[in-house]
């Protein structure tokens, strides 16, 4: 804990005041559910001490790096690793980036080592180049600290220039800690893991924080070749540093394999401003962004989620008819059933089988700062009318009559939740593609909301 001293860095919303957050760059999707699930399940066994050895966890980390699960070493937290590096090491001399994250230096001076910034420029991008070998050949650092792609500026650092500082350091007897931890959420960025093995002297910073939106719970870990600096790192920890809590929620993000790639299309689409919303159905691979155009409803049937012309197009609500905040009695967004499998491709097959009702009932909506959480209640084929020209669902008989017709389907591939109800009360939404085999139909999977998470 901080005890009267200035906090050096963002995140601090508990003092009042605080409506919206931008000082800290986290997951804007927020933590995956199944890590809040994870931590849940975790708690009836807080009686007991933490796994002192993270063993699940390392094994997943292993497996989710493909490294050996020898080069793992857990911490609480990005910044503890930081701190006992720079205890096991005492190096004398470090050469840091400037800007960079400031935990770099304050770990160095509490062991009162000595750092030399290199300066990066607005006029080279904030890039780093061949003239940081220069400076370190003057330098002579025992050191080298590196963040990839570096904080705050957002740049990334070539692979073939980071083998070159990896040259330097090996020839010098001197070490490379290098910060990947915002790496997942590039687009083009390689992490430096394929190195490890031939480089002792190269140790890998990466965190939960950003990528899964855990920075609430304190979990890093680092990789690195060198099993007789990570024993010694270890000696610097207090025991138990990382709870049992905290152990369950990093085996629980690496299960989410799609997370980290739903938040890369949600980063990389960022500069279209007409994504206002992410769509997600768990258990299947339906999970992509949702588009509305004011004033041009049918403008994403043949535009893609860049806004270039596409006949694939995107999933979309109309701006005629529904608004961006989910609060209309009924809101339809639509899809396209693609033969390649994305979009739609798979409503129709999933939600004809009934077995969806026992598998997965969820259907999930993110937008900024809040979860929309709905319960599938029926999935129906209908006729290819405009429903929302067609209906007005503000009119709680219109709402009524539209929904009992549809609870009672009698289509063959019909799939109605036994006792579903809905009510005017209730926001719905209609996911609506063509119909597979037949164009004068569309497919329907209704969900109402159950649940808002701020």
């Amino acid at each position: 804990m901080l005890y009267q001293t200035e906090n050096q860095h963002g995140g601090d919303v508990y003092g009042g005041g605080i409506t919206l957050d931008f000082s800290a760059n986290t997951n804007p999707l927020g933590t995956p559910p199944g890590v809040l699930e994870a931590v849940c399940r975790a708690l009836p066994r807080l009686h007991r001490y933490p796994d002192p050895y993270c063993r699940r966890l390392v094994q997943a980390i292993a497996g989710h790096e493909q490294v050996p699960a020898s080069y793992i070493l857990c911490g609480n937290g990005a910044a503890d690793l930081i701190y006992t590096y720079c205890a096991a090491l005492r190096p004398r001399t470090a050469v840091e980036l400037a800007p960079t994250f400031v935990e770099y230096g304050a770990g160095l001076a509490q062991v009162g080592c000595r750092v030399e910034r290199y300066f990066l420029h607005q006029a080279q991008n904030f890039d780093l180049d061949e003239r940081f070998l220069s400076f370190l050949e003057g330098k002579k650092p025992e050191v080298v600290f590196l963040c990839n792609p570096n904080n705050p500026t957002g740049r990334l650092i070539p692979l073939p220039l980071l083998e070159q500082i990896l040259q330097y350091c090996a020839a010098q007897g001197a070490r490379l800690f290098l910060d990947e931890c915002f790496l997942d959420l590039t687009e083009d960025g390689v992490s430096a893991k394929s190195l490890l093995a031939a480089h002792p002297e190269l140790l890998i910073l990466k965190a939960f924080t950003k990528s899964y939106g855990m920075a609430g719970i304190r979990l890093g870990y680092c990789l690195c070749a060198d099993n007789a600096l990570l024993r010694r790192m270890a000696a610097a920890s207090p025991p138990w540093n990382v709870s049992s809590p905290a152990q369950s929620a990093g085996v629980a993000a690496l299960a989410e394999r799609d997370f980290l790639q739903r938040t890369l299309s949600l980063v990389h689409t960022r500069e279209n401003s007409d994504i206002y919303a992410w769509l997600d159905l768990p258990g299947t691979k339906i999970s992509d962004p949702i588009l509305q155009r004011d004033g041009e409803d049918t403008y994403y049937l043949k535009h893609d989620v860049h806004g270039q012309p596409s006949s694939w197009g995107s999933i979309f609500t109309e701006s005629l008819y529904n608004t961006t905040t989910f609060a209309d009695p009924v809101t339809v967004i639509y899809g396209h059933q693609m033969y390649d499998g994305s979009m739609f491709s798979s409503l129709q097959r999933i939600y004809s089988d009934p077995s969806w009702m026992e598998e997965s009932r969820e259907l999930v909506i993110y937008q900024k700062y809040r979860e929309l959480h709905y319960e599938i209640f029926a999935a129906v084929p209908t006729d290819s009318r405009h429903l929302l020209y067609s209906y007005d669902f503000t009119d709680e008989d219109v709402f009524t009559a539209f929904f009992d017709g549809l609870l009672h389907s009698r289509a063959l591939d019909a799939q109605i939740v036994p006792d579903a109800s809905v009510s005017p009360d209730d926001r719905v939404v209609i996911l609506s593609t063509c119909y597979a085999g037949d164009y004068s139909k569309r497919f329907l999977v209704l969900a109402k909301l159950t649940q808002i998470v701020d």
